[in-house]
């Protein structure tokens, strides 16, 4: 599959969950060494369990996609990123751009905490095992969405489709690009994303999200030239306002 570029399909992908550990490109070593130089300057960070794929794992073919995943650490994902090892595994990440009732779409800027600090992204992140039912990575979707903005399925959501697949070679991850519509106005997902975040932080949790971005389609092109907007936002919306417009 080509790096940095969509790759259209609209069937729900169908995901093998191996039980075999990822096994890294390079030493457990290494990367432990790596990890504890990482987590000195973010020690917010924990190493927790990730989903996993390789290039020769990943089958899209028409319509549809095959997707074989392994369990692995969070440090390797970010020992990829580090050294831009982009040529043998990937995180799977599904994300959603959410639209609202009255026509906005729905982007986060990531907080400067994360991974991917003030990045502006479509919302979600990395699989874990659980998201896996059957050969389905729906629960994933849905629960990304809500930790990142507090939309909850399907009190919120009418209905959801997928855009494509997307390999962003900068972290790298296989991304799964989904929409989904809402039956919230922009001004109501705003006042539930700062109750979310709110209650985060009562409880003592960071947010990854630091606030949402509402673009209406006549604004896309210059929501586009911000240098913060993640490569994959535009042909993604390109491709979602393209659809909804036939």
């Amino acid at each position: 599959m080509e790096l940095d570029k969509l790759i259209h399909f609209t069937l729900a992908p169908e995901v093998n969950l191996d039980n075999t550990p990822i096994k890294p490109a390079v030493s457990e070593t290494e990367i432990a060494t790596f990890w504890e130089g990482y987590q000195r300057i973010n020690p917010e960070s924990f190493n927790g369990k990730i989903l996993y794929s390789s290039h020769k794992e990943i089958d899209i073919s028409g319509d549809k996609a095959i997707i074989t995943l392994h369990e692995g650490d969070y440090a390797y994902c970010m020992y990829l990123m580090a050294h831009q090892m982009v040529n043998l595994h990937l995180t799977v990440a599904p994300v959603t751009i959410p639209i609202t009732s009255d026509g906005f779409s729905v982007y986060g800027r990531q907080a400067k905490h994360t991974a991917h600090g003030e990045k502006i992204l479509a919302l979600g992140g990395g699989l874990i095992k659980a998201d896996i039912q059957g050969n389905s990575l729906e629960a994933g979707v849905w629960r990304e969405l809500s930790e990142e903005s507090g939309l909850q399925h399907p009190q919120h959501t009418i209905n959801q489709g997928l855009i494509g697949a997307y390999i962003y070679s900068q972290i790298p991850t296989l991304l799964i690009v989904h929409y989904c519509m809402l039956n919230l106005k922009k001004d109501q997902v705003a006042v539930l994303f700062e109750s979310h975040n709110g209650a985060l932080r009562t409880a003592g949790k960071l947010p990854e999200i630091e606030d949402l971005l509402f673009i209406h389609r006549n604004n896309l092109k210059t929501f586009f030239e911000d240098p913060n907007v993640s490569p994959y936002i535009p042909p993604a919306a390109k491709e979602l306002h393209y659809r909804k417009m036939k």
